[in-house]
């Protein structure tokens, strides 16, 4: 019987051909790691699925300055608009507060002032056509899906709901756009909702065919209900003023920011 002899060859051969068997399990290891990150997370990051499974008024948040608050939305992981006069006791570049208090789990945060349209006198009509500020945060909020911006030029009148930090208390007063201009005044709405001091900056959200709470039409920027009540003695009401979304846009646009390229 002839017995095969085991030389250094040999053993090098068989040790070649181990590390080839290894290498090619770490290869269809890696291919396969590959292929789940790119099923798994691409979507998120393209957006081909949402990022976050969470109720409108979530991604409404309370603003605090040392002069002021007032209520802001997301509109990206990244950026919140607002009212400008909730923050304009602050220069641009400068911080505050924001407070996700709607969130399942609630937290708080700063963001940066980035925009608003400066030296705008406030007795001016152009100051209420220009009420917006766009706010950076300061980490991206990614558990918490944007609001989604509307079309205004297709939206006249019809049922709202507005959401905000009235009087500095939570609330989600509801109603109607009665106007689709303020005195004429096309970039403006005219609301009846109830609204107060602290909803300045939160969003007007129209309603959707299957009557749930679709995307944002405007920005509450004043009620004149009280300030008129006052000046004229006379019961005023339903004098709330809406800034259109697609004004806001053009105003924002001005400070290069189109914000309809990062909202979804």
């Amino acid at each position: 019987m002839i017995q095969h002899i085991i030389t250094a060859i040999d053993k090098r051969e068989s040790q070649n051909k181990i590390r080839r068997i290894v290498r090619n399990y770490y290869i269809i290891y890696w291919a396969v790691l590959a292929l789940l990150i790119c099923i798994v997370i691409l979507p998120f990051h393209l957006h081909l699925v949402p990022t976050a499974n969470t109720e409108p008024k979530e991604a409404v948040v309370k603003i605090g300055t040392e002069e002021s608050m007032g209520t802001g939305f997301l509109i990206s992981p990244n950026y919140i608009l607002t009212a400008r006069h909730v923050v304009e006791d602050l220069q641009i570049g400068q911080t505050v507060n924001i407070v996700f208090d709607q969130a399942k789990v609630s937290f708080e945060t700063t963001a940066t002032i980035v925009y608003y349209k400066e030296n705008v006198q406030n007795d001016d009509l152009a100051y209420l056509e220009s009420d917006v500020a766009i706010l950076q945060l300061e980490n991206e909020v990614t558990q918490i899906s944007p609001l989604e911006l509307g079309n205004s030029d297709e939206f006249e009148t019809g049922k709202i709901v507005v959401m905000g930090y009235g009087l500095d208390d939570w609330s989600e007063p509801d109603g109607k756009i009665t106007s689709a201009s303020y005195h004429e005044i096309k970039t403006l709405y005219k609301l009846d909702a109830s609204v107060n001091l602290g909803h300045s900056g939160g969003p007007v959200l129209m309603y959707d065919e299957q009557n749930k709470v679709g995307k944002v039409v405007g920005i509450v920027i004043a009620d004149f209900s009280t300030i008129l009540t006052m000046y004229t003695g006379i019961l005023i009401k339903g004098e709330s003023v809406v800034l259109k979304i697609n004004q806001a846009e053009k105003i924002l646009s001005q400070g290069g920011f189109q914000i309809r390229e990062f909202n979804y």
